[in-house]
Formats: C-alpha cells, structure tokens, sequence
C-alpha cells in the first residue's frame, strides 16, 4: 500500500520462513515478483489466490487443464475476476485456439455481446447460467499466462486491437460526437464501489476540474453506476457532455462504440482503461502509490496495451499533481491533435477521391472497410463543403462519379478476362476504354478547377494515339 515493493517482498520472504504455506504470503508474495516483472516465479505463486479465499471457482466436473497438448481436445476457459480482467486476458484465447485446442469461453453475461467477435473462441456461454456445454477440461483465465510461458514482458502479445466496436453503433454515435466542439476527451473517475481496493481507484470527480478550465476541451462522461451522482453537483465547477442511454442493453456496447470517436480517454484504474487499451484508442491512466501489479513499478508506458500512458501518485492519497501533469499533457496533446498536417490538392482532384469514396460506400459490405470509409468521407466532404461556389459544380461531380463508376466497372471485367485468360479482341477494348475513360475524368477534373479557381491544377501528358505519319507520302 505505501508502494514499496522491495520491503513488502522481504517480510512476505520473512513470513514464508515461519510458514511456507501460508496462502497471503504466497499470493501477495506472486503479486509483488508480478509487478517487478518476474512473470515465471509470479505466476506460480498467484495460483496461491483460491487458496486465501478471495476467489472462487466454478464447481466443473473435469480435470483442470495442465499445460499439455491441447491438440484435439476441447477446453473450457471460464472468467474469475471483474470484467477489466477479463478484457485483458481474453487476448490469451486464440493462443490456445492456435495450439490446436477447441476452445470454450464461460465469461460474465454482460460482456458476451462486445467481446463476441473476438478470435479463438469455438463456444460461449454465461458464467453464472447452467448449460449443457461438452468439453474435456477446464483453466480459469488468468491461469493461462503461466500454462503458455508467458514468462517475460517480451513474450506478452499486445498487438492491438483485439476488441472492437459493433459498427451499427460506431455509425449510431458518430454524429452526436461529431458535434461537440475542440478536443473530444472521454473521462472515467471510478471502479466499483465493493471492491476492496476500491479506494484505490476512486477519483472524486471535482478533482479533475482543472480539465474542464482547458480551452478547446470537451469532457464526455463515460461514467456509469456508481459515480455518476457526482454529476450533478459538480456541474458548474466540471461541465460533461454526458450521454442518455449508454450501454442500457450490454456492458460497454456503447462505450466501445464512443469511444471509437473520442481523441483521448483519461480513466482511473478501471475496466474503461483496459477497454481503451484493447481497443487500440489513446488513454491515460491515473495510478494510486499503491497501483496493481499489471502496471509494473515506476514506468509511464504499459507492456500490456501500447497506446496507454501511465499517471502515478508520488505521494499516497495525494492526487492533485497527477492532474496537474495531465493539464500539462493535455495542452499538448490538443496542439498536436488540431494541428494534423496539411495535404494540398487541387479541388478537382478532393471531389475525385470523394466520388471514389461514395462508390465505395455502395459496393464494400467488409464492415471494418467501410468503417474506414465512413470516416475519410465525412473528413474530406467536411473540407469540401467549406469550398466557395462548390454548389457550381455539382453538375460536373455528378458526371465524374459516373465516370468513376464505369472505370471500375471496366477495371472488373479487365481482370475477368485475364483471370480467364482472354486476350483477344473485347480485351483490347476494355484496355482502350480504361485510357479514354481516363482522358474525360481528367477533363472534368480540369472544369472543376476551372469553375471554382482552384490555387492547384494538375496537368496532365499522355502520349498520343493518333497513328504516326508515313514520312515517305
């Protein structure tokens, strides 16, 4: 609790010497190798937590999965802490589902929807349901780094993200984000109230009023339950965009789904984090002195999730030097998130690459693709649309998107054709038709810049392809 790793290690070793097997000793004895990076003795030793009494495990009639072949055999891999754990850990799923094991998953009911996507699961079930479910041995979750060598911060797989956000709902919220002004910051200032450690991670909310002071910041709340009392009476001293209707119907749907808009999330150490951290999005995450082991010991980065930063108390309790260095950071964070770098085209050549996308968005069903292309769209027609007299060429963009459309859809039977092996005289007209379709794109674009004056216009060459002159007639 005071931080110091190092003096808790040598009683836990003191203690061990009058009882080797005495269960707290051990388990806090793994926590602190954990949290010093000895993953291979700190596993071993965290298996000690179902013998202190704190965590359960489901009654299964299997054997417990040993660390052997998994080929062929159907596993069940069943939650036993809160839902940031889960979120961490599932990544460890499609390592087994690649080792040749058919995995099931029993995880918290709330989480099935937003983590139903995620690879190397066969099977699911809720945790806490009965079911008829047919597997030849059980692991808990967190067991599985030790049974998969997981043994350094090196072999942790971190590629991210391996959680995403149902698109409907990406595609939902996107707007109502959209309209909210400056630098998009969601903010999370608690856990849950029954944990023991709860206390830890309990930010009252007036503390990060300094934020709200920022120039160009907008504070969304992603704070649900216990928490949002705050809310109110803090409402002149900490303006938030709060959100009706988040996650009424699955844990963190929504949340997933906003955040997926959001430039920043700020969070203390909550499922909210590892939500973020899973999800490839920037956050910010504020320690206790007495932070948990997963966050190591004096580092500012995080070997688990590698668009997380780290904000750690100097002095236990004391928080307002943690904002204070998050105000620093954020003025510089919002200077580097307005000032995007500039890419100069010419305005025939924007409404091109916007017709390309609106073709696009009517022939690529790949959801995460047209997530993409949502997003370039909306950026690039918001420039567009601050373009003097661009409604005077509303005429010419609708002439070079159907010029676009016939492009691709020769460019399709071009490939056809070689795929089949066609060469012959229908080949040769599609490839003319490509050059020529080409020549009148290029011709509107020109107009385009024309009409509008664009301060960039692109010039164009091509050989010709008039037959040469006879020098002898």
């Amino acid at each position: 609790m005071l931080g110091d790793a190092d003096r808790a290690m040598r009683c836990y070793e003191a203690a061990l010497r009058i009882k080797p097997d005495h269960p707290y000793s051990r388990f806090n004895r793994g926590l602190a190798l954990l949290q010093t990076g000895n993953f291979k003795d700190g596993w071993v030793e965290y298996e000690w937590r179902w013998r202190t009494g704190e965590v359960s495990s489901p009654d299964l009639p299997r054997p417990r999965w040993d660390g052997s072949s998994p080929v062929g055999r159907s596993i069940l891999v069943h939650t036993e802490q809160g839902m940031g754990d889960t979120i961490q850990f599932i990544r460890l799923l499609p390592l087994l589902k690649q080792r040749g094991a058919r995995v099931v998953f029993a995880c918290q009911k709330p989480l099935h929807q937003l983590l139903a996507t995620i690879d190397g699961v066969d099977e699911w079930f809720p945790i806490d349901e009965p079911a008829d479910i047919n597997f030849d041995c059980c692991v808990p979750l967190m067991s599985l780094p030790s049974l998969l060598g997981i043994d350094s911060e090196a072999a942790i797989p971190n590629t991210v993200p391996y959680v995403s956000a149902e698109p409907q709902r990406v595609d939902r919220w996107r707007e109502r984000i959209a309209l909210l002004p400056g630098l998009k910051v969601g903010l999370n200032w608690q856990g849950r109230p029954d944990q023991r450690i709860a206390p830890l991670r309990l930010i009252p909310l007036e503390k990060f009023a300094p934020l709200a002071q920022l120039e160009n910041v907008t504070l969304v709340s992603l704070q649900k339950g216990e928490g949002e009392q705050q809310i109110e009476p803090n409402r002149d001293r900490m303006p938030l965009t709060v959100l009706d209707g988040l996650d009424a119907d699955a844990a963190f749907v929504d949340t997933a789904a906003v955040m997926q808009h959001l430039d920043l999330i700020i969070t203390s150490d909550t499922s909210v984090a590892h939500l973020a951290g899973a999800m490839g999005r920037p956050v910010w995450v504020l320690l206790s002195k007495a932070s948990e082991w997963r966050f190591m010991l004096d580092r500012s980065d995080s070997p688990w999730y590698p668009t997380m930063r780290l904000f750690r108390q100097s002095s236990f309790g004391e928080w307002d030097p943690v904002i204070d260095q998050i105000v620093e950071e954020l003025e510089q964070f919002g200077h580097q998130a307005s000032a995007p770098p500039m890419i100069l085209v010419s305005v025939g050549e924007l409404i091109d690459k916007i017709t390309i996308l609106q073709i696009k968005q009517q022939r690529i069903a790949d959801d995460a693709q047209f997530e993409n292309i949502n997003c370039e769209l909306d950026l690039l027609s918001e420039v567009q649309q601050s373009i003097p007299g661009i409604a005077d060429v509303a005429e010419l963009a609708a002439e070079l998107k159907s010029i676009n459309e016939r492009l691709w859809d020769v460019e399709d039977q071009i490939r056809e054709r070689d795929a089949a092996g066609d060469f012959g005289e229908s080949f040769v007209k599609l490839a003319r038709a490509v050059y020529e379709t080409n020549d009148r794109r290029s011709e509107v674009k020109r107009q385009i810049n024309e009409r509008v004056g664009s301060a960039l216009v692109e010039v164009k060459a091509y050989a010709s392809t008039k037959p040469a002159r006879n020098e002898s007639t």
